[in-house]
């Protein structure tokens, strides 16, 4: 229960900026949780594999499942990059929920599919430095469990070369991969 207020502690103030419900009540279906998303990582942006108090922010947003992906993966980039006698890149640069190395500075939701306890989000997201604009879509996938709707998944949409293709848990599945000893022994 002290989590579930927690989970609401959150959604207001991130939301405190959007507009009101007429109700004066905030839903919390997956629209909102996926625009919450958003608004976290415009105001929090994340680059390569952040450690775990870097996406704080955003626990209460994301299931358990992409949690452990995101902390086994940051477990093994750092067993990686212990064992290198020279400094080498980390195993994923740039920002690792959007498909465009630099982030995003703005969004917009186009719609969401929702079928029972899953739902389909697509994004218009845009990145504007200095007036270049860059604009792409890529989607959410959120599931709908005992804390409510939480995001499951990220899907790239980006269509240049060099943007990371299909999804961020295959993105940070392929990293655990590469773990040197089995995940469980390494440090974190």
């Amino acid at each position: 229960m002290a989590l579930m207020g927690r989970l609401l502690l959150v959604l207001l103030v991130l939301s405190g900026c959007s507009e009101k419900q007429p109700s004066g009540e905030m839903t919390n279906g997956p629209e909102q949780i996926a625009e919450t998303f958003y608004r976290a990582l415009r105001a929090n942006p994340l680059v390569d594999l952040p450690a775990p108090e870097q996406y704080r922010v955003f626990r209460p947003l994301l299931q358990q499942s992409l949690l452990r992906r995101l902390e086994q993966a940051y477990a093994v980039d750092r067993q990686i990059h212990a064992n290198e006698p020279q400094p080498t890149p980390p195993l994923s640069e740039g920002s690792l929920f959007t498909s465009l190395f630099e982030g995003v500075t703005d969004f917009e939701l186009i719609g969401c599919q929702t079928k029972k306890l899953t739902s389909r989000c697509q994004f218009n997201l845009i990145y504007d430095n200095q007036g270049k604009t860059v604009e792409w879509q890529d989607g959410l996938r959120l599931r709908q469990g005992r804390l409510g709707w939480q995001v499951e998944d990220v899907v790239y949409g980006g269509d240049w070369d060099f943007a990371p293709k299909g999804t961020l848990t295959s993105r940070l599945d392929t990293i655990i991969r590469m773990a040197p000893a089995p995940i469980d022994k390494l440090e974190k």
